[in-house]
């Protein structure tokens, strides 16, 4: 056995971050090489989740995504606008400075939280689950 097939054995959840390229999709629904065909065995994997990252919610649904992922999609982030980077990087802030996005991201972080946190943990009173982070650009 290989190292990695020993560490997908020991883990509870295996996560996999996919973007939205369909030369590697392909790749995923049609693997030619070993190597490829190591990746789809571990994409088969019960505890094996994906992360989608720059989907659409259309995007999650077209045909060639649900034959690469089926049902293994836990949470997807959809692509922000480039403007929006922009600012964010001349302000020396972050995306997550705008309440929007923090909104947003706090939805995706929970469904994957909900997973690997306990429940007691998850159902402290706290004001977001992403209250730990500092994200936010600090007031002065």
């Amino acid at each position: 056995k290989d190292l990695y097939h020993e560490i997908c054995e020991m883990a509870d959840y295996i996560f996999f971050v996919a973007e939205p390229d369909l030369h590697q999709l392909l790749k995923v629904a049609h693997p030619l090489t070993q190597k490829e065909r190591k990746l789809v065995s571990y994409l088969a994997l019960e505890k094996t989740r994906i992360i989608g990252n720059k989907f659409s919610p259309a995007l999650l649904k077209h045909e060639i995504v649900e034959e690469c992922f089926g049902d293994k999609v836990l949470t997807a982030l959809a692509s922000y606008e480039i403007e929006d980077v922009f600012e964010s990087q001349l302000n020396s802030s972050t995306l997550l400075s705008s309440r929007n996005y923090y909104k947003e991201l706090e939805g995706i972080m929970k469904e994957i939280a909900e997973l690997l946190l306990p429940n007691q943990l998850l159902n402290q009173k706290k004001s977001s689950i992403l209250s730990g982070f500092r994200f936010r650009k600090s007031e002065s």
